[in-house]
């Protein structure tokens, strides 16, 4: 990475400091620093006896300045405080002369400590600018595929300028899964990386890292337990992973081999052997099973969980919302999620559809079997007056389920919820008039002028004390889920209305998740910055007490929303495949492309260039 700070006017001294990480952690900074004040650079390498250090013991990293005369001195925390006294602080500073310009660079590899002095000798002399900036415009145009709107007025415009941005922000998810407000963790997260990386990569078609996604993924299935763990670290930090999951986390690699298998007509992967992890010390297996043994095992797994005399996968520690996961530990077993439900009998038809495409009909008459029986216990025990619950409790005595997140329901107070009505509509476990009707629950009840909201009313806050669900009832910050306009589920609620063919229902949910268009059409939008991605719309509330009294202030435009947390989440890949494939309508079905538009009147000059690629 380099670095050109230039003043415009006069001369005048510099201070440029960077916090150092030199571990896994935030403030691990125990690495070996050397200072080389005549050369002017530092080198950084790891702390012997940290992880880093045993998985790359050779490591080295430099950070060099080009404009070496311009510079008065280097060094420590001492160079921050006018009485030169080290803090023990884990900074790097240059402190330059009067100038009206510094230039630096961080350069570096992981394995060759040769090749990050040959870097760091080379950034010394300084670098053509222009070389490196059209190296860089080649690199990211590659993985956009150039795309870019053209044909609108300035809703458009705003889409076109935050596409590149949000391919930007999806592949920092999926290549160093840090955000702006969460940058202590790079994980990837079998749900997140099973949805927005695989979706933005499919809709601009690159399919060969799907594949290696999707290898990746499976190769984490546990061989007994026929599950994958909540979140995993790639090699060669891949014995690390949290081995408990939500309810949902099995259905998701399912989700991501039907997109790549749809798009591509890929069925040859369907046979390709990958291996298992263990389920005691999490090492990957001697022998490998082809893809549609791992499936069978995962459809095992989910009969398994099934909650007795139904179809319906029992609840486990929690399904998308993460606020709700249960307190009590037998609701995990006599609990079920609508939304878990819709997802897996969605994902169940589609792979019966890939495999009689693949010539495997008796296999497709299989699962198209329990797909219908999970169908017919969703509508007879998580639809009641008409409407889809958010989760039914059952009893081990039998009977019909207690509904939750329903109208009926008097526990939590809370009547509707939105990722339960949206996949209903998606996964296609409505009559056309029930999908219609439910759209309409939630432009009545969910959609709030920042967008739909995960619940009709935030549940309520007694100080932390917990009763139903964790979270939920604890958190004391109103933001991201608590806040209930969280962005991915409003996208999800984007993708809803194209199935509906809601055209402008569509196109409006994806300006007002657009970070450029949002302030323009919501005087109530606090200023953020345009160019990332937002997991959620914040109403700005002093505490939770506030939020429950004053609710109506949200429905009403009444209070200002922020931004929540910048770039960490699958939403920006998500938002991009929605845009190329359900808006545009630029799609692949076993390998052929078609087109099925889905945009308002109003923009039906609207065209993208560059997807699909040119051959």
């Amino acid at each position: 990475m380099q670095w050109r700070v230039v003043a415009e006017g006069g001369k005048c001294r510099f201070l440029v400091f960077g916090h150092l990480t030199l571990g896994e952690h935030e403030y691990a900074n125990r690495g070996r620093i050397e200072i080389d004040a005549q050369r002017k650079q530092f080198v950084f390498r790891p702390d012997a006896d940290g992880l880093w250090a045993k998985r790359y013991p050779h490591a080295s990293y430099r950070l060099v300045i080009s404009t070496p005369k311009e510079v008065e001195a280097i060094g420590g925390d001492e160079l921050l405080y006018l009485d030169g006294e080290r803090r023990g602080g884990g900074y790097a500073v240059i402190r330059s002369r009067q100038t009206r310009a510094v230039a630096f660079a961080v350069v570096g590899s992981m394995t060759d400590e040769q090749q990050a002095a040959a870097l760091a000798a080379k950034y010394a002399k300084g670098v053509d600018d222009g070389v490196l900036s059209a190296q860089s415009t080649r690199a990211w145009r590659q993985i956009s595929r150039g795309a870019r709107l053209l044909g609108g007025g300035a809703e458009a415009k705003a889409v076109d300028t935050v596409l590149p941005w949000f391919v930007h922000d999806a592949m920092m998810h999926l290549t160093a899964p840090h955000g702006l407000e969460q940058y202590s963790v790079a994980a990837w997260g079998t749900r997140d990386v099973c949805q927005g990386s695989v979706e933005l990569l499919l809709a601009l078609e690159h399919d060969e890292p799907v594949k290696a996604i999707l290898r990746i993924v499976f190769a984490q299935q546990y061989e007994k337990q026929g599950d994958w763990p909540q979140w995993f670290m790639l090699e060669p930090y891949s014995a690390i992973q949290d081995k408990a999951a939500h309810g949902d986390i099995v259905i998701w690699p399912l989700k991501a081999l039907c997109d790549y298998v749809e798009a591509t007509g890929d069925f040859g992967f369907l046979d390709e052997p990958i291996v298992w992890r263990r389920d005691d010390d999490f090492q990957t297996t001697e022998h490998a099973d082809p893809v549609v043994v791992h499936v069978a095992k995962l459809v095992a797994t989910i009969r398994e969980r099934f909650i007795p005399g139904t179809h319906l996968v029992c609840y486990g520690n929690g399904d998308w919302n993460d606020s709700l996961q249960p307190v009590d530990p037998a609701k995990r077993d006599w609990m079920t999620s609508s939304w878990t439900v819709a997802l897996l009998c969605q994902q169940l038809r589609r792979y019966a559809d890939v495999l009689r495409a693949a010539g495997r009909a008796r296999a497709a008459r299989d699962h198209d079997a329990l797909a219908a029986a999970m169908k017919k216990d969703f509508t007879r025990l998580l639809i009641r007056d008409g409407v889809v619950a958010g989760y039914g409790e059952f009893s081990p005595n039998g009977g019909p389920p207690e509904l939750l997140l329903h109208p009926s329901d008097r526990t939590t107070g809370v009547s509707f919820s939105l990722i339960a009505l949206t996949q209903a509509i998606v996964g296609g476990m409505l009559t056309a008039a029930q999908a219609r009707r439910h759209a309409n629950l939630i432009a009545k009840h969910l959609l709030l002028p920042d967008g739909a909201h995960l619940m009709d009313k935030p549940l309520a806050y007694h100080g932390g004390s917990e009763t139903i669900f964790r979270r939920g009832e604890s958190a004391a910050f109103f933001g991201r889920e608590i806040g209930l306009m969280y962005v991915h589920a409003h996208l999800r609620y984007a993708e809803a209305m194209n199935v509906l063919g809601d055209r402008q229902a569509l196109w409006d949910a994806l300006l007002v998740a657009n970070p450029i268009a949002v302030t323009e059409r919501l005087d109530h939008a606090s200023p953020r910055q345009r160019n990332a991605y937002f997991s959620s719309s914040d109403a700005a509330f002093r505490d939770r007490y506030e939020a429950h009294a004053k609710w109506e202030l949200v429905k009403a435009g009444g209070v200002a929303v922020d931004g929540g947390w910048r770039i960490y989440s699958s939403g920006p890949g998500i938002y991009v495949a929605l845009v190329v494939q359900h808006a545009l309508g630029l799609r692949r079905r076993f390998g052929k492309r078609f087109s099925k538009r889905n945009l308002p009147a109003t923009q039906k000059r609207l065209r993208l260039t560059g997807v699909p690629p040119s051959r």
